[in-house]
């Protein structure tokens, strides 16, 4: 993994916001970037206000804003003290929850109200307390009330920010895309996945069910082909390729699954047939479709394949049949920007120069369309 440039960033969150906290953490660490957070970086017994403190000293601070931290003393207080830096609004990356409801301005008033409330109830308490024997609740009560001063002013900045706001409180691939672009991050961008699969004929999940899914949860989604219980896909993403089939597994079940071949654009396949151009008597190269079905002219309609897919379609024992078939690098031949190639021109002739793109032949010279 490569590492990116050092950046502080702290993530200030309700502890019942944990599972977005943890969505949030987990991408930035697979990504070589550790974020600061209490439930990891909190040592044994060391002062949580002097934790809470060292938000001013961050270079971002990712804000999960929920009613359960505009209602938490520990969360407002962290806020309180990033504000006090005059740059705060460059630092800051709000995430607003459902719940938060910030842009309306009767919640903000109600939020107001709540802390307004909270100090009354503390001052009504410290007034049977002993005020030199009460000095951290006098601290306290000077907290609630700087608080129930500065929310309204904080709550009109952040509604006024371009803001992550969630759906149903997912963290989907779009929310890290607008992160990563903000804190400038090398070396982490979506990765562009080709997704095959073949679904077990059943009443209990059928492909519909799976687009839905996936265009919900991915980006730039594009249907390449469907047809009955198989169906590929592009889309991208910043999630490994064990992860995508992990939530495919675990949204529709295993059981529903006959076959699922999941991996990077980069590394995809199409197919040429050889025998398919002679048999054709074709002006143009024959590319294998989708699922080993059908052969077409357009690449629009051919089929992506994986290496290890290819492997088993093209390498036989018998040498000569490997040589009826062609692996190219997809990336390779889309860059061409052409829907027919053509056969014995120039274009034909660069995709198989290459030796790093293609599979399947020693010699190019030997394949029928490409000299």
């Amino acid at each position: 993994m490569v590492k990116n440039k050092l950046k502080m960033i702290f993530l200030s969150y309700s502890w019942r916001n944990d599972e977005i906290a943890n969505s949030i953490d987990s991408f930035f660490s697979q990504n070589g970037v550790t974020i600061q957070r209490d439930r990891r970086d909190l040592k044994y017994k060391q002062s949580i206000k002097e934790f809470m403190n060292s938000i001013r000293n961050a270079e971002y601070v990712i804000m999960i804003i929920s009613e359960e931290y505009l209602q938490s003393k520990n969360c407002m207080y962290e806020v309180m003290e990033f504000v006090k830096n005059f740059d705060f609004q460059d630092k800051i990356i709000p995430v607003i929850t459902e719940n938060a409801k910030i842009f309306d301005i009767y919640n903000k008033i109600e939020f107001h109200k709540y802390w307004v409330e909270k100090t009354k109830k503390l001052e009504e308490s410290f007034k049977y307390l002993d005020p030199l024997k009460s000095i951290h609740v006098i601290e306290e009560l000077k907290e609630y009330k700087h608080i129930e001063t500065e929310i309204l002013n904080f709550l009109k900045i952040i509604s006024d920010m371009k803001n992550i706001v969630l759906s149903d409180d997912e963290f989907k691939e779009i929310h890290f895309d607008t992160i990563t672009n903000f804190l400038e991050l090398e070396n982490v961008r979506m990765k562009n996945i080709v997704l095959n699969y073949q679904l077990v004929k059943s009443e209990n999940v059928n492909t519909s069910d799976v687009i839905e899914y996936i265009s919900k949860v991915f980006i730039d989604f594009q249907v390449y082909s469907v047809k009955d219980e198989k169906a590929s896909f592009k889309f991208k993403t910043f999630k490994t390729i064990q992860e995508i089939k992990n939530g495919l597994l675990t949204k529709f079940g295993e059981d529903n699954f006959k076959k699922i071949d999941c991996f990077n654009y980069d590394d995809a396949y199409y197919i040429a047939g050889k025998k398919k151009i002679v048999e054709y008597n074709s002006k143009s190269i024959i590319w294998w479709g989708h699922f080993q079905n059908g052969y077409t002219e357009n690449l629009k309609s051919a089929g992506l394949y994986s290496f290890e897919e290819i492997e088993k379609i093209i390498k036989f024992e018998e040498n000569s049949y490997k040589k009826e078939q062609l692996g190219i690098k997809a990336k390779y031949v889309d860059n061409l920007d052409l829907s027919i190639i053509p056969i014995d021109t120039k274009y034909s002739q660069i995709l198989v120069q290459n030796s790093n793109k293609i599979y399947g032949i020693s010699d190019w010279k030997d394949y029928e369309g490409f000299s």
